[in-house]
């Protein structure tokens, strides 16, 4: 009983996933926002080889979207490198990459 109950739950848990998964122009929306963030923080620590690095990395960027039915992924590649990935599942989504690395939290944050 247990586990059919489980499998039930799961099979609600992925319709819903189905459902309310992020498409592709909701994700580079948010990659947008990303490498804004990333500026805007690279240009508060004055690191200006990072920012041009990051400006150029924005301009000859190429997007690959990939579902995978209760989950996406938005990849966004410069120069054969990965810059940044974001994925999205429930209506939410995470926006990672290598830019994100090199930037120092805030004192106090």
């Amino acid at each position: 009983m247990k586990r059919i109950l489980l499998l039930i739950v799961a099979a609600i848990a992925a319709g819903g996933a189905y459902l309310s998964r992020p498409d592709e122009a909701t994700l580079k929306m948010h990659m947008d926002a990303y490498f804004a963030d990333t500026a805007k923080a690279q240009a508060k620590s004055l690191n200006i080889g990072d920012l041009i690095e990051g400006a150029l990395d924005s301009a000859g960027r190429s997007n690959a979207f990939k579902d995978y039915y209760v989950v996406t992924r938005l990849t966004a590649t410069a120069d054969g490198k990965t810059v940044a990935t974001c994925w999205g599942v429930y209506s939410r989504v995470l926006c990672t990459g290598p830019l994100s690395k090199t930037l120092k939290p805030e004192k106090g944050s």
